[in-house]
């Protein structure tokens, strides 16, 4: 009801105030820009009837409006460009402006006429500045000239949000086949963003990725809106990254490209390319212009990225003797991978009518990634895993803009094919086998247990959004209708799994005296002395008697004795339907001259067939702008934002519902028999064998919380920016965010009541629920808290320098890491794990800037362009666990001595990327430009992801932790295995023109 009561007072004081009030400033909208004016004369006396035109020569767009009765006029959804103004009035000069428009951004701009007889004298002035009065939300744009002048890694244009203020490389620990975005936004997960291009959906919906990319040379304007973003927006609690594509002009314009880097390029101080060679190239080209001049225009773009490279994989010669015995030859030494991908990009831009304009645009990625989970040291490669995709979009955009300028249409359709297929590079079980040298690691050998994992995602999108404009009067109202059809399953050990650990026999019968086999001895029958043979015989006549059901005469002394066994079996496709329908209202009001009123409502249903019950969800949105002094503004927001629901999740579900999936668990001495069997397993089908049986204790279920909800999140926001001078700008911003209904999983069927020293028994009889095993519920019952002050300074384009400084202190609060894993100290109690979350970044600087030289007149300066990224980052909390089931509660995730969630803190992360760039110009269109590009500059180990945070009780139940500082933990060096690439040198050119 209270939802209810607020949706009516919202629209009824919406439309009161609409009524009332002068609308003076315009929503700009997801995919263009808008210009709103003021004239007057010298004596500040408003200019009625005033005619404003603003043109765009590249592709001879024009559009005009006239000044109303209090001077003012709005020109909406222009596309992101340069454009040239003219102001004429009937006895008064006639007023020139040069004025970049960025994307999502409303430019404000006075003029004012002198009186004249004439009415041909012209006055130039400057139409930029960097204080958007009209802007409430925290969103940086990156244009393409500063896309292709910063140094980013592999060319991909989602790094760019890096350079963003809060926004940083997510440090959750994701499954291999559920990646992310990877990008943390205001320390919120990486999966709920929302990403898209020209308007239209991005996203992987199975797991909150991006889909298709493209080159970043294709790319017009880059935006990033980090929080309270207006109702047009939605489907997302952390963050936007909004891409617009380049489209073709009245001029043919071009570009040949490439870039290499190898390892006699790098230095061979990091750990990772030492164990191998590495190459890597990109090249591409874009064409675009006219196809008929002033009304049909094309813009193409292909490119191709090659990586090669090297994986030491290191096992002792009797360990790769003994796989090689049972079947299951390892390549040592040097092996190698690579990963290729190939983008298309076609756009085609029809001016239909002066009023009406068609988009067309088709962009495919095809990519084979060999190192998509990757191998080397004691995994084999056939423990590695590989990704072949094919992801292909076609989307039109209508946009009708009536004569008079007070209506706009715009209407967008995709249709998107996804095809994902995760493949093993091995076959047969996987063996997980202790190493007998070494108890602390494991050799790997094998499929990995989630291979293969084909998935299919079709995706149809429809959005339709209108803005009527009477006098200066604005609403702003849309619908967004997304379906996507998604089919696929999840494997789980489908190819069979073995381990093989020491064998104590004295401990398992409880008789002294008997024989011990390392775990090489009871992998390999090669590897067994005389008295173990012997003492195999006798066993294999006393196993019958002790052990009922275990057959008779098998021959013990031959085979490998893995303690446990098990295979999966599952009935195939699943399918996953998500509808998801919206609509919003937006309405932007003047309430004076100086203060900007924005109200939203948003309202979202988000279907997901069969397991979450959305009945819809109300988002509203309040914002303000208030220009103190000329170049002082007050912003100040609140919001509530709803993200789009996971269906990753529900194909897991579905596919390992006990009805289609089967998971017989088998321990010693029953789990001799399936690994004795022709290729060491079952046969591999969807069907259970008919001997066999499942005991419901030891299979693993996924369900979903009954009251399911979808994630959202409240962001409230002030904002101080001030006007340095008119081409620098600085800002400070308090921002927080209160997660709420955050997605996760957990374990609501533990063991309660262990049996001490056998295990076996506990999973048996000692669960909540004995009737079952292991019940792995998605849920959204945690929550976060995200407290934040920013720092920025910024410095357009002006005397050939540009900037973006900016400093965070930031806190991150949560209880849940991410829904694929998460290391919990009582699973009935999820709110004991309150802590520092591992996306906290207590400290953030990041620099970036772009220092042109082309109109110098020192010879050897002259032509240069140097650009550089800088990134400092604090330590990031990490969690410290035991690997083993101390609490013998059936999982393997307790802490050492009890400790709190993240109690860790790895090293800080610094980094510069710095490019040199030297351009030469002939016969007047054509431009050569030889790069020299360098990532990581100071080749520091930074820390990526936490490597091995597992710290064992050794044989007395003594932990040996790190030390401390400030009491938390610090990562050991040895355990920083998971590292930024060294130094890297890279080399290219272009060609242009």
């Amino acid at each position: 009801m209270f939802r209810l009561y607020f949706l009516l007072g919202l629209l009824l004081f919406s439309l009161l105030v609409l009524f009332n009030y002068e609308v003076k400033a315009q929503s700009s909208g997801s995919t263009s820009a808008a210009i709103f004016c003021l004239v007057k004369d010298t004596q500040g006396a408003i200019i009625v009837g005033a005619e404003v035109r603003v043109q765009q020569k590249d592709i001879n767009l024009e559009r005009s409006a006239q000044t109303d009765e209090k001077g003012n006029c709005a020109l909406n959804h222009l596309p992101p460009g340069i454009y040239n103004i003219t102001v004429t009035a009937s006895g008064f000069t006639k007023v020139t402006s040069k004025i970049v428009l960025n994307l999502g951004v409303t430019a404000l701009q006075e003029f004012t006429l002198l009186t004249s007889i004439n009415n041909e004298e012209v006055i130039e002035v400057n139409g930029n500045s960097l204080l958007d009065y009209n802007k409430t939300e925290n969103s940086t744009n990156i244009r393409s000239d500063v896309i292709n002048s910063l140094p980013i890694e592999e060319r991909d244009f989602l790094n760019f949000s890096f350079t963003v203020p809060r926004v940083v490389l997510s440090r959750a620990r994701e499954t291999t086949v559920a990646p992310s975005t990877g990008l943390s936004i205001n320390g919120q997960s990486a999966r709920f963003n929302n990403i898209t291009i020209d308007g239209l959906d991005n996203n992987d919906r199975g797991n909150g990725a991006s889909r298709s990319t493209f080159s970043q040379d294709a790319v017009q304007e880059f935006q990033v809106i980090s929080d309270n973003y207006s109702a047009e927006f939605g489907r997302s609690s952390s963050g936007i990254v909004n891409i617009v594509t380049k489209n073709g002009t009245n001029q043919f314009h071009g570009t040949l490209f490439g870039f290499y880097r190898n390892k006699a390029l790098s230095s061979d101080k990091s750990l990772i390319l030492k164990k191998g060679n590495f190459n890597q190239s990109q090249f591409g080209a874009t064409l675009g212009g006219p196809i008929r001049k002033d009304k049909v225009f094309f813009f193409t773009s292909f490119e191709r990225l090659i990586e090669e490279r090297e994986t030491n994989v290191n096992f002792p010669e009797k360990i790769v003797a003994a796989f090689a015995r049972q079947g299951f030859p390892v390549r040592t030494g040097i092996v190698p991978a690579s990963v290729t991908a190939t983008t298309l990009l076609a756009r085609l831009d029809l001016k239909v009518s002066q009023s009406n304009n068609l988009s067309l645009r088709y962009n495919e990625t095809f990519l084979y990634d060999g190192l998509f989970d990757s191998f080397g040291d004691t995994s084999a490669e056939t423990n590695g895993g590989i990704q072949r995709l094919k992801d292909y979009s076609f989307a039109i955009n209508n946009t009708y803009i009536n004569p008079q300028n007070t209506l706009i249409n715009d209407t967008r359709i995709l249709y998107s094919y996804r095809n994902q297929q995760f493949l093993p590079l091995g076959d047969g079980p996987r063996i997980v086998l202790d190493d007998p040298d070494n108890p602390a690691r494991s050799f790997l050998v094998g499929r990995a247990k989630l291979f293969p994992q084909p998935r299919r995602e079709d995706i149809f999108q429809l959005i339709n959004t209108t803005s009527i404009i009477k006098k200066s009067h604005q609403i702003k109202f849309g619908i967004d209708f997304n379906y996507t059809n998604a089919t696929g399953f999840v494997t789980f050990f489908s190819q069979g799994g073995a381990s093989f650990v020491e064998l104590n026999f004295s401990s398992l019968s409880g008789i002294p005296g008997l024989p011990i086999f390392s775990s090489l001895q009871a992998f390999d029958p090669a590897s067994r002395t005389p008295a173990q043979r012997a003492f195999l015989t006798i066993l294999s006549d006393v196993l019958p008697n002790m052990f009922p059901g275990f057959p008779k005469n098998v021959p013990l002394n031959n085979l490998s004795l893995p303690i446990t066994f098990q295979q999966g079996f599952t009935k195939g496709n699943v399918t996953t339907p998500l509808t998801q329908v919206s609509g919003f209202l937006q309405d932007d009001i003047n309430l004076k001259n100086n203060l900007l009123l924005k109200v939203g409502i948003r309202y979202d249903v988000n279907k997901l067939v069969g397991l979450i019950p959305d009945n819809g969800f109300i988002s509203p949105r309040l914002s303000m702008s208030y220009l103190l002094r000329e170049k002082l503004n007050i912003r100040a927001s609140y919001g509530l934002f709803v993200s789009s629901p996971l269906f990753g999740s529900a194909v897991i579900a579905k596919s390992m519902d006990t009805s289609k999936f089967k998971l017989p668990f088998f321990i010693f001495p029953f789990s001799i028999l399936p690994f004795s069997q022709p290729g060491h397993r079952f046969p591999e089908t969807s069907n259970l064998p008919t001997d066999v049986n499942v005991v419901p204790q030891l299979q693993p279920m996924f369900s979903y919380q009954p009251d399911f909800k979808s994630q959202k999140a409240q962001h409230s926001t002030l904002a101080l920016d001030y006007l340095i001078n008119r081409n620098t700008k600085v800002s400070a911003i308090y921002l927080f965010i209160r997660g709420l209904n955050l997605f996760s999983s957990r374990q609501i069927n533990p063991i309660i009541n262990p049996v001490p020293g056998n295990p076996f028994v506990s999973n048996l009889i000692g669960r909540l629920d004995p009737n079952k095993g292991s019940v792995f519920e998605f849920e959204s019952a945690y929550d976060s808290y995200y407290h934040a002050l920013t720092f920025s300074l910024e410095r357009q384009f002006t005397q050939n320098f540009v900037f973006l400084a900016h400093y965070t202190f930031s806190k991150t609060i949560d209880n849940s890491e991410d829904f694929t894993s998460e290391s919990r100290a009582n699973s009935l109690q999820p709110n004991l794990d309150r802590s520092l979350s591992v996306q906290d970044v207590r400290s953030r600087f990041v620099f970036s800037s772009i220092l042109s030289l082309y109109q110098v007149k020192n010879r050897w300066l002259k032509n240069f362009q140097l650009s550089t990224i800088i990134n400092i980052n604090s330590g990031r909390p990490f969690n410290l666990v035991a690997g083993q089931d101390l609490n013998m509660d059936g999982e393997n995730t307790d802490r050492p001595l009890g400790l709190g969630r993240n109690l860790g803190i790895s090293p800080g992360f610094f980094n510069i990327d710095a490019r040199l760039v030297r351009s030469f110009s002939f016969k007047d269109k054509f431009k050569l430009q030889a790069f020299l590009e360098v990532f990581n500059l100071s080749d520091r180990n930074n820390v990526m992801f936490d490597g091995d945070q597992t710290f064992p009780p050794d044989a007395q139940g003594n932990f040996h932790l790190p030390p401390t500082r400030g009491g938390r933990f610090l990562l050991p060096k040895d355990r920083r295995n998971r590292i930024t690439a060294p130094r890297q040198l890279q080399i290219g050119l272009r060609l242009s023109f």
